[in-house]
Parts: C-alpha cells; structure tokens; sequence
C-alpha cells in the first residue's frame, strides 16, 4: 500500500474515484487539499511572480519538516501535481534556484529548492551566491532592504540567457530582488516562479 509522504497515511485516503485513476500524488488527497490556492496576480519590479500557493499554517509546517528537520525524503511533495505545467510553461528557460548560505548548505547536506525542482526536467543553473550570511528574521525592514543587494554571480559561470528564478516562499521579495539585481547586466531574460506568496503580497 502506497503511503502520504507526510501523514502516512494510505494514499487513498480522502481520494475520489478520479485522484485513484488519474491524478497520482506523492500526498493523499487530504493533506493535497490543505494547501491554499488564489488567482490573485503580483508582480515585483514589473515582473509577474507565478505562484501556486498561498503560504499558510500547513504550508509552513511542511517546509519546517524539509527544512529544518532535513526530511530530505519531502523534497517533490511542493510542486509534484505542477511538474508538467511547469514544463510546458517554461521548457525553454533554465531554472536558477535563490542561493542558500553556505552554512545551511552544510548542515541540511542538499539545497532545498535545487530538490524541489528536480522533478521538472528542466535544465538548472547554480549560477547566483550570498555574499552576506544574515538571517532575514533577526534584521529591521531597512536592513532586509539593504541585504537584498547581497547577491551576485558566481564567477566562471555561463549566466543562461532565460531564466527561470525559482523559490519556496515570497516574503517580502527583498532577496528575489537582489537576484534580479545581480543579473541586470546579464542580458538574459528574466521569469519568476516561487512554490508559495504570503499573504500580506496580495492584499
């Protein structure tokens, strides 16, 4: 018996009779639909953020499960049922994950959002570094502002000429700024494509 990769509970569980013949999750339907969607558009620096989830109370306690507790075994539960429209939508571009500090990348053992996109089969580009280590949490709004510059190209690196700019939440867009500010003298062109927005975006 199939098992939720999160409650471990049948796969079955709360499934109609459609989820049984088509829609095959790595989730049971039940934890699926605890996610929460809108078709509300946001853009940021005049360019739209494609999302598919709200962050919400679930959604958080699944990313902590990931993230912190490095329950590397969760990494396709985000975008699993997404994976080929994602394909379809943006086949053409490389996907450029947001960089994580080199102290995390030790302690978890694998990039978070380089896993979660694994799945697509779209080519991925390691291409952007922190050059600061701050934890946004401990910093004043001003400070998140001014960190936002605080990412730049790796050296060496081809930079792709499309690209797909991919995380797991949108916060306050400060960091995914200092992306797109990074590769402004690039010549490449820029999409964004986060798993979740919080809610405070789309007000």
């Amino acid at each position: 018996m199939e098992e939720c990769k999160y409650c471990f509970k049948s796969i079955e569980n709360g499934s109609t009779l459609l989820d049984l013949m088509v829609n095959h999750d790595v989730l049971c339907p039940h934890c699926r639909r605890q996610f929460l969607h809108s078709k509300k558009k946001f853009y940021l620096d005049k360019v739209r953020v494609n999302y598919f989830y709200v962050y919400n109370d679930f959604f958080s306690s699944l990313l902590v499960q990931y993230k912190e507790c490095m329950d590397e075994a969760l990494h396709d539960v985000f975008i699993y049922p997404k994976r080929l429209w994602i394909w379809i939508r943006f086949h053409h571009y490389t996907i450029v994950p947001l960089p994580s500090s080199e102290e995390k990348l030790k302690e978890r053992g694998f990039h978070h959002v380089e896993k979660m996109f694994e799945g697509v089969r779209i080519p991925q580009c390691d291409c952007l570094e922190k050059i600061g280590n701050q934890k946004q949490a401990f910093l004043s709004k001003m400070e998140r502002q001014k960190m936002s510059f605080q990412i730049g190209c790796k050296e060496d690196i081809v930079i792709p000429k499309r690209i797909l700019l991919v995380d797991d939440v949108l916060t306050t867009g400060n960091t995914m700024k200092g992306a797109i500010h990074a590769l402004s003298h690039k010549k490449c062109k820029i999409k964004i494509l986060v798993v979740a927005i919080h809610p405070l975006n789309l007000k």
